[in-house]
């Protein structure tokens, strides 16, 4: 699966759910030095708190990983109330937590609250192949005639 397609099926599966989404290449109001570490895909709630932020990746490398991470950390950072995903291909999953995981240890080393609590970063590691599959089953149930609720995606759960 490719980088393109993954961010148009996430686009696709974020409206489905509930979502205002933008995605990177349509935003053109912010200079390119913010763009640098501005994410794929941005889906806000129709309703309520709590955006979505999403980066994809289809080549893993410390370079790319690092650079995806700093990139939702840093719309993170501005929004208090998100949750950022890297969507990176199965087999480079287990290197992309690691990555994370070790990036936490920084933030963690930098940055005590006045209360004492350590930082809160919510970020997941999703693959291409489960994004897929939440776009099959939703496929699925335009195909067959809409019947019932929408299928539920984890990763984007319906705004409340």
């Amino acid at each position: 699966m490719k980088q393109p397609r993954t961010i148009k099926h996430l686009t696709f599966l974020a409206g489905a759910s509930g979502y205002n989404v933008t995605a990177r290449k349509k935003d053109r109001a912010q200079s390119s030095e913010e763009k640098k570490f501005f994410p794929d895909v941005i889906a806000v709630p129709f309703k309520g708190k709590g955006e979505r932020v999403f980066e994809v990746e289809a080549i893993v490398t410390n370079n790319t990983v690092f650079k995806s991470l700093v990139s939702v950390l840093s719309f993170l950072v501005k929004h208090k109330h998100s949750h950022g995903y890297l969507v990176v291909p199965e087999k480079d999953r287990v290197f992309a937590e690691q990555s994370w995981n070790h990036l936490k240890e920084v933030i963690r080393g930098f940055g005590k609250t006045a209360q004492g609590a350590n930082p809160k970063v919510n970020l997941t590691v999703i693959t291409f192949q489960q994004v897929k599959k939440d776009l099959d089953k939703h496929d699925k149930w335009f195909q067959g005639g809409r019947v019932g609720q929408p299928p539920k995606c984890k990763f984007l759960p319906r705004p409340s």
